[in-house]
Protein backbone atom coordinates (compact mmCIF):
# COMPACT_ATOMS: atom_id res chain seq x y z
CA UNK A 1 0.00 0.00 0.00
CA UNK A 2 2.99 2.48 0.81
CA UNK A 3 4.58 1.78 -2.40
CA UNK A 4 1.36 2.72 -4.09
CA UNK A 5 0.96 5.70 -2.34
CA UNK A 6 -1.70 4.58 0.15
CA UNK A 7 -1.82 6.49 3.34
CA UNK A 8 -2.32 4.28 6.06
CA UNK A 9 -3.87 4.84 9.43
CA UNK A 10 -4.01 2.45 12.54
CA UNK A 11 -7.01 3.28 15.13
CA UNK A 12 -6.85 1.13 18.27
CA UNK A 13 -7.28 1.73 21.78
CA UNK A 14 -4.79 -0.44 23.69
CA UNK A 15 -1.60 0.95 25.45
CA UNK A 16 1.40 1.75 23.08
CA UNK A 17 4.87 2.14 23.24
CA UNK A 18 5.94 3.93 20.23
CA UNK A 19 4.39 6.70 18.80
CA UNK A 20 4.41 5.61 14.78
CA UNK A 21 5.46 2.85 13.37
CA UNK A 22 7.01 3.36 9.75
CA UNK A 23 4.58 2.37 7.16
CA UNK A 24 1.49 3.82 9.25
CA UNK A 25 0.17 6.88 11.64
CA UNK A 26 -1.18 5.38 15.08
CA UNK A 27 -4.89 7.47 16.40
CA UNK A 28 -4.91 5.69 19.54
CA UNK A 29 -5.81 8.01 23.47
CA UNK A 30 -2.68 6.14 24.51
CA UNK A 31 -0.26 7.87 22.24
CA UNK A 32 2.09 10.15 24.03
CA UNK A 33 0.90 13.49 21.52
CA UNK A 34 -2.85 12.96 22.00
CA UNK A 35 -4.18 14.48 24.91
CA UNK A 36 -7.42 13.04 24.77
CA UNK A 37 -8.65 12.48 28.14
CA UNK A 38 -9.91 9.11 28.43
CA UNK A 39 -7.50 6.34 28.24
CA UNK A 40 -10.11 3.84 28.67
CA UNK A 41 -12.05 4.52 25.63
CA UNK A 42 -12.97 1.51 23.77
CA UNK A 43 -11.61 0.58 19.81
CA UNK A 44 -15.17 1.37 18.57
CA UNK A 45 -15.06 5.07 20.62
CA UNK A 46 -11.90 5.75 19.07
CA UNK A 47 -13.17 4.75 15.82
CA UNK A 48 -16.70 6.99 16.65
CA UNK A 49 -14.36 9.84 17.64
CA UNK A 50 -12.26 9.56 14.70
CA UNK A 51 -15.83 9.53 12.27
CA UNK A 52 -16.76 12.57 14.67
CA UNK A 53 -13.87 14.39 13.42
CA UNK A 54 -14.35 13.51 9.77
CA UNK A 55 -18.10 14.57 10.03
CA UNK A 56 -17.34 18.11 11.73
CA UNK A 57 -14.97 19.02 9.36
CA UNK A 58 -17.36 17.50 6.10
CA UNK A 59 -20.38 19.39 7.61
CA UNK A 60 -22.20 16.07 8.08
CA UNK A 61 -23.35 13.91 10.64
CA UNK A 62 -22.60 10.28 10.01
CA UNK A 63 -21.64 9.53 13.14
CA UNK A 64 -24.12 9.57 15.64
CA UNK A 65 -26.35 7.02 13.35
CA UNK A 66 -23.91 4.63 15.10
CA UNK A 67 -24.02 5.38 18.68
CA UNK A 68 -25.96 2.55 19.91
CA UNK A 69 -23.11 0.51 18.87
CA UNK A 70 -20.23 2.31 20.60
CA UNK A 71 -22.35 1.82 23.92
CA UNK A 72 -22.79 -1.93 23.35
CA UNK A 73 -18.97 -2.06 22.47
CA UNK A 74 -17.99 0.22 25.19
CA UNK A 75 -20.15 -2.37 27.83
CA UNK A 76 -18.52 -5.60 25.98
CA UNK A 77 -15.32 -4.75 26.00
CA UNK A 78 -15.17 -3.92 29.90
CA UNK A 79 -14.31 -0.65 30.11
CA UNK A 80 -14.86 2.06 32.73
CA UNK A 81 -18.41 2.42 33.55
CA UNK A 82 -17.39 4.98 35.87
CA UNK A 83 -15.51 7.26 33.38
CA UNK A 84 -18.09 10.74 32.45
CA UNK A 85 -16.90 9.80 28.58
CA UNK A 86 -17.82 6.52 28.40
CA UNK A 87 -21.06 6.82 30.81
CA UNK A 88 -22.63 9.53 28.04
CA UNK A 89 -21.85 7.70 25.45
CA UNK A 90 -23.43 4.30 27.01
CA UNK A 91 -26.27 6.77 28.23
CA UNK A 92 -27.44 8.40 24.93
CA UNK A 93 -27.05 5.06 22.82
CA UNK A 94 -28.82 2.82 24.81
CA UNK A 95 -31.91 5.45 24.21
CA UNK A 96 -32.19 4.20 20.93
CA UNK A 97 -30.97 0.73 19.65
CA UNK A 98 -31.07 1.43 15.77
CA UNK A 99 -28.73 -1.44 14.56
CA UNK A 100 -31.13 -4.30 13.07
CA UNK A 101 -29.27 -7.30 14.34
CA UNK A 102 -29.26 -6.24 17.71
CA UNK A 103 -33.13 -4.82 17.74
CA UNK A 104 -33.65 -8.45 16.15
CA UNK A 105 -31.78 -10.55 18.55
CA UNK A 106 -33.68 -8.58 21.52
CA UNK A 107 -36.89 -9.73 20.02
CA UNK A 108 -35.92 -13.04 19.37
CA UNK A 109 -34.84 -13.70 22.42
CA UNK A 110 -37.55 -14.49 25.25
CA UNK A 111 -35.28 -14.26 28.08
CA UNK A 112 -35.06 -10.66 27.22
CA UNK A 113 -38.52 -9.76 27.08
CA UNK A 114 -39.22 -8.14 29.71
CA UNK A 115 -35.44 -6.78 30.36
CA UNK A 116 -34.56 -3.44 29.74
CA UNK A 117 -31.52 -2.96 27.24
CA UNK A 118 -28.85 -1.96 29.34
CA UNK A 119 -25.83 -2.74 30.10
CA UNK A 120 -26.61 -5.56 32.24
CA UNK A 121 -28.52 -7.17 29.52
CA UNK A 122 -25.17 -6.39 27.29
CA UNK A 123 -23.02 -8.29 29.83
CA UNK A 124 -25.00 -10.94 30.29
CA UNK A 125 -26.76 -11.86 27.58
CA UNK A 126 -25.49 -10.21 24.10
CA UNK A 127 -21.59 -9.95 24.32
CA UNK A 128 -20.75 -13.58 25.56
CA UNK A 129 -22.26 -15.40 22.83
CA UNK A 130 -20.44 -12.82 20.44
CA UNK A 131 -17.32 -13.71 22.57
CA UNK A 132 -18.09 -17.35 22.31
CA UNK A 133 -18.16 -17.04 17.89
CA UNK A 134 -14.91 -14.56 17.77
CA UNK A 135 -13.27 -17.72 20.14
CA UNK A 136 -14.46 -20.74 18.24
CA UNK A 137 -16.58 -19.65 15.15
CA UNK A 138 -14.97 -20.19 11.98
CA UNK A 139 -13.42 -17.61 9.35
CA UNK A 140 -16.91 -17.51 7.43
CA UNK A 141 -19.00 -17.53 10.46
CA UNK A 142 -17.39 -14.23 11.97
CA UNK A 143 -18.21 -12.95 8.37
CA UNK A 144 -21.51 -13.34 8.85
CA UNK A 145 -21.92 -11.91 12.17
CA UNK A 146 -20.07 -8.71 10.64
CA UNK A 147 -22.37 -8.44 7.53
CA UNK A 148 -25.25 -9.00 9.57
CA UNK A 149 -24.56 -6.20 12.23
CA UNK A 150 -23.48 -3.64 9.34
CA UNK A 151 -26.79 -4.55 8.13
CA UNK A 152 -25.98 -6.58 4.73
CA UNK A 153 -27.80 -9.72 5.33
CA UNK A 154 -30.93 -11.08 7.27
CA UNK A 155 -29.72 -11.52 10.78
CA UNK A 156 -32.02 -14.15 12.26
CA UNK A 157 -29.81 -16.98 10.33
CA UNK A 158 -26.84 -15.35 12.21
CA UNK A 159 -28.62 -15.31 15.51
CA UNK A 160 -29.40 -18.86 15.65
CA UNK A 161 -25.81 -19.65 14.01
CA UNK A 162 -24.65 -17.59 16.95
CA UNK A 163 -26.09 -19.42 19.90
CA UNK A 164 -25.44 -22.68 18.52
CA UNK A 165 -21.81 -21.24 19.12
CA UNK A 166 -22.42 -20.26 22.11
CA UNK A 167 -23.64 -23.61 23.71
CA UNK A 168 -21.04 -25.61 22.26
CA UNK A 169 -18.49 -22.95 24.04
CA UNK A 170 -20.39 -24.18 26.83
CA UNK A 171 -20.25 -27.71 26.78
CA UNK A 172 -16.33 -27.26 26.36
CA UNK A 173 -15.95 -24.91 28.89
CA UNK A 174 -17.77 -26.57 32.19
CA UNK A 175 -15.33 -29.80 32.54
CA UNK A 176 -12.57 -28.31 32.10
CA UNK A 177 -13.83 -25.40 34.91
CA UNK A 178 -14.98 -28.59 37.24
CA UNK A 179 -11.66 -30.41 36.77
CA UNK A 180 -9.19 -26.98 37.55
CA UNK A 181 -11.40 -27.08 40.69
CA UNK A 182 -11.29 -30.25 41.64
CA UNK A 183 -7.20 -30.30 41.23
CA UNK A 184 -7.34 -26.80 43.33
CA UNK A 185 -9.15 -28.91 46.00
CA UNK A 186 -6.65 -30.94 45.87
CA UNK A 187 -3.62 -28.50 46.29
CA UNK A 188 -3.34 -27.73 50.27
CA UNK A 189 -3.52 -24.27 50.72
CA UNK A 190 -4.18 -23.65 47.06
CA UNK A 191 -7.72 -21.79 48.08
CA UNK A 192 -6.29 -20.04 50.74
CA UNK A 193 -4.07 -17.39 49.33
CA UNK A 194 -5.23 -13.76 47.88
CA UNK A 195 -4.71 -14.83 44.50
CA UNK A 196 -4.95 -18.18 42.54
CA UNK A 197 -2.57 -19.38 40.07
CA UNK A 198 -3.24 -23.30 38.19
CA UNK A 199 -2.46 -24.85 35.17
CA UNK A 200 -5.22 -25.21 32.62
CA UNK A 201 -5.34 -29.09 31.39
CA UNK A 202 -3.29 -29.37 28.06
CA UNK A 203 -6.44 -30.26 25.94
CA UNK A 204 -8.40 -27.21 26.91
CA UNK A 205 -8.36 -25.07 23.46
CA UNK A 206 -6.25 -22.19 23.79
CA UNK A 207 -9.15 -19.76 22.53
CA UNK A 208 -10.89 -20.80 25.80
CA UNK A 209 -8.20 -19.91 28.44
CA UNK A 210 -10.05 -16.17 28.92
CA UNK A 211 -13.34 -17.24 29.43
CA UNK A 212 -12.37 -19.70 31.61
CA UNK A 213 -10.31 -17.67 33.66
CA UNK A 214 -13.10 -15.09 33.96
CA UNK A 215 -15.02 -17.58 34.86
CA UNK A 216 -13.23 -18.99 37.99
CA UNK A 217 -12.44 -15.46 39.39
CA UNK A 218 -16.10 -15.01 39.48
CA UNK A 219 -16.25 -18.67 41.15
CA UNK A 220 -13.10 -17.40 43.44
CA UNK A 221 -13.55 -14.14 43.96
CA UNK A 222 -10.49 -13.69 43.76
CA UNK A 223 -7.44 -12.73 41.03
CA UNK A 224 -7.30 -15.53 38.73
CA UNK A 225 -3.73 -16.59 36.87
CA UNK A 226 -4.82 -19.39 34.18
CA UNK A 227 -1.28 -20.96 32.61
CA UNK A 228 -0.45 -23.89 29.92
CA UNK A 229 3.46 -24.99 29.59
CA UNK A 230 4.77 -23.09 26.19
CA UNK A 231 8.20 -25.26 25.92
CA UNK A 232 10.24 -23.68 29.09
CA UNK A 233 7.58 -20.57 29.56
CA UNK A 234 4.78 -20.91 31.11
CA UNK A 235 1.80 -18.54 28.99
CA UNK A 236 -1.74 -17.88 29.49
CA UNK A 237 -4.52 -15.28 30.97
CA UNK A 238 -5.31 -13.51 34.32
CA UNK A 239 -8.59 -12.01 35.80
CA UNK A 240 -9.11 -9.23 38.41
CA UNK A 241 -12.29 -8.99 40.01
CA UNK A 242 -14.52 -6.00 41.53
CA UNK A 243 -13.03 -4.16 43.88
CA UNK A 244 -10.01 -5.96 44.17
CA UNK A 245 -6.84 -5.27 46.56
CA UNK A 246 -4.86 -5.41 43.20
CA UNK A 247 -6.10 -2.37 41.69
CA UNK A 248 -4.39 -2.80 38.36
CA UNK A 249 -3.06 -6.70 37.53
CA UNK A 250 -0.89 -6.05 34.97
CA UNK A 251 1.00 -3.23 36.75
CA UNK A 252 0.84 -6.15 39.85
CA UNK A 253 2.42 -9.02 37.39
CA UNK A 254 5.40 -6.59 35.85
CA UNK A 255 6.52 -5.11 39.30
CA UNK A 256 6.15 -8.56 41.15
CA UNK A 257 9.31 -9.29 38.78
CA UNK A 258 8.12 -12.50 37.93
CA UNK A 259 6.99 -12.08 34.54
CA UNK A 260 8.61 -11.37 31.10
CA UNK A 261 5.48 -9.91 29.82
CA UNK A 262 1.72 -8.91 30.48
CA UNK A 263 -0.73 -6.43 28.73
CA UNK A 264 -4.41 -5.29 29.03
CA UNK A 265 -6.08 -3.60 31.85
Amino acid sequence: LIERGTQILVLDHHEINFENGEYATIINPHHPECSYENKNISGTGVVYKFVEGIDKNEGVDFHSRHLDLVAIATVADSMDLKNMDNKAMINLGFKEIKNPYFKEYYKFSQRLADKPFDAMLVSFYLAPPINALIRLGSKEEKTELFLAIAGAIKPQPVIAMIGRVKSKQDRDKTPIITRIGLNLQKQEGSLSHAAIMTEVPAHAAKSLTGVIAGQLTNLYCRPIFLYRKDGNDLVGSSRNINNSPVKNLKDFCIESGLFNWAAGR
